[in-house]
């Protein structure tokens, strides 16, 4: 009975022994592959990180030049509307001073009327 037991222990610590043994072997395996798959799988992808790192810094980029360009546009169209709004003063001033001039003159009707 107590070789029986003893025999029974052995077997037991054998089994254990190469039971650890096979799992260390499966976890290196498995590690060495997923490590082989994972870098392979990471330097496929980098190229796609670098774009996508490129493409986010082009968005931050984009506000800034929109409103950039916005106020290059809105800083033209104040110097046209002050120079249209000059003109225009001009030209009313004019019409006034001609039509002024043309009844100190005697020049009643233009229409052609004798």
């Amino acid at each position: 009975m107590r070789a029986a037991r003893q025999t029974r222990q052995k077997n037991q610590q054998v089994w254990r022994k190469s039971w650890h043994a096979l799992a260390k072997g499966v976890a290196r395996f498995l590690s060495s592959f997923l490590w082989r798959w994972s870098s392979r799988i990471v330097w496929k992808i980098a190229p796609l990180l670098n774009y996508t790192q490129k493409a986010s810094d082009e968005t931050r980029a984009l506000p800034k030049d929109v409103l950039a360009t916005a106020s290059e546009v809105r800083k033209k169209r104040e110097k046209m509307m002050t120079f249209v709004t000059w003109l225009s003063y001009v030209l009313y001033t004019l019409g006034w001073g001609l039509g002024f001039a043309g009844r100190f003159y005697g020049v009643n009707d233009l229409s052609g009327a004798e």
